[in-house]
């Protein structure tokens, strides 16, 4: 998911790390917690692998080993109600780690999708693209998203207090949409479980039309590990549900 782009990025203001599994959401810092000498990704790769500051009140080094991966161009929904690009990093080994599913961005970055908060119409954004070929398991592991000085933060509470049923909900197309592609290509593109279906490239180039598949969002791909499903009670989810969720492999 990395961005090839070579444009100078401003400068920081904020780092938003977005948990994963903790019960605390966010945590904010900013360059200046961090030692100095320090640039930008060092700041990345060491919110990324640690939870927080050492005893002695400094921010530690990654392992060398750490691989940051990024994405230059996510829209995400600012607290002025408005959508920016923000650069975000994460684990690049992710899956290959089996990390968990980070439901709060991944509900964030679902959003994004919309032109509106009502949620009937997208564009032809990165994050709409990343549906369109992979579905709505945008990332895994904590994320870091970059503040630019001149920005404003990204607005945590599009989600409510549910990030998966804020992807899952049922969102209809609107008239715009429609007119423009066909109430069935509308409801394909708007849906958060519905992406392209690249295994028979033949009959797509023979028919010129894009297939698509069904792509469930999955909730616990590798297992409920003990953190999620402390983190699933938290919003709310009964133990019933989430003994059902792990017994099907959502």
């Amino acid at each position: 998911m990395s961005d090839d782009s070579d444009d100078e990025e401003p400068p920081v203001l904020q780092y938003h790390r977005i948990s994963a599994t903790a019960v605390d959401a966010i945590l904010v810092a900013t360059p200046a917690d961090f030692p100095s000498e320090t640039d930008k990704m060092w700041h990345v790769r060491s919110l990324l692998t640690n939870p927080s500051p050492g005893a002695d009140g400094q921010w530690q080094p990654a392992p060398l080993s750490f691989i940051v991966e990024w994405c230059l161009d996510i829209k995400l929904w600012g607290t002025d109600r408005q959508r920016h690009r923000y650069a975000c990093y994460m684990d690049e080994n992710g899956l290959t780690h089996e990390l968990d599913p980070n439901h709060r961005m991944n509900a964030m970055v679902d959003a994004g999708r919309f032109t509106t908060l009502t949620r009937h119409t997208v564009d032809d954004c990165k994050n709409q693209r990343l549906k369109e070929h992979q579905g709505s398991n945008y990332f895994y592991g904590d994320v870091v998203v970059a503040v630019p000085v001149g920005f404003v933060p990204p607005d945590h509470s599009v989600y409510g207090t549910d990030p998966i049923s804020s992807i899952t909900g049922r969102n209809s197309p609107s008239q715009a949409m429609i007119d423009r592609y066909g109430e069935t290509l509308a409801e394909q593109k708007i849906s958060h479980c519905r992406a392209y279906d690249l295994s028979n490239m033949e009959a797509i180039i023979r028919n010129g039309t894009m297939q698509w598949k069904l792509k469930p969002y999955r909730i616990a791909p590798y297992g409920m590990t003990d953190t999620m499903k402390q983190l699933l009670l938290t919003w709310n989810y009964t133990e019933e549900q989430i003994r059902i969720m792990n017994m099907m492999g959502f």
